[in-house]
């Protein structure tokens, strides 16, 4: 193997990380461009939740006002329209993955002493 060979693959190996970096980057801007895009300035989809693969409930803002819909591939269907809203903040970190391990641990811990 001569120096040349070593130059040849160290430029290969250069080559690759540039143009996963630039995959990276285009890739990057690209889901930035699309949340721009999908964000509504008047229309907020509150929440929506999947009933089937091709069906959802969804709760809307428009307007300060709510609307509580039904969505299919071919229509969308208003089931009833709510001038207040009460939601209900989801606990979720208290009951990740880490969260019951390390309580577990420690359980475990305490009871050993």
């Amino acid at each position: 193997m001569t120096i040349t060979d070593v130059f040849y693959l160290i430029g290969i190996v250069l080559l690759f990380i540039v143009f996963f970096y630039v995959v990276y980057l285009t890739t990057y801007f690209v889901s930035k461009l699309n949340k721009k895009m999908q964000s509504g300035k008047n229309i907020k989809v509150i929440e929506r939740v999947t009933i089937t693969r091709d069906k959802f409930l969804m709760i809307v803002e428009l307007d300060g006002k709510y609307y509580f819909l039904s969505a299919t591939d071919q229509s969308f269907n208003l089931i009833d329209s709510l001038e207040t809203l009460n939601i209900k903040e989801s606990n979720s970190e208290n009951n990740t993955f880490n969260r019951i391990l390390s309580d577990k641990i420690i359980s475990k811990i305490k009871k050993d002493k």
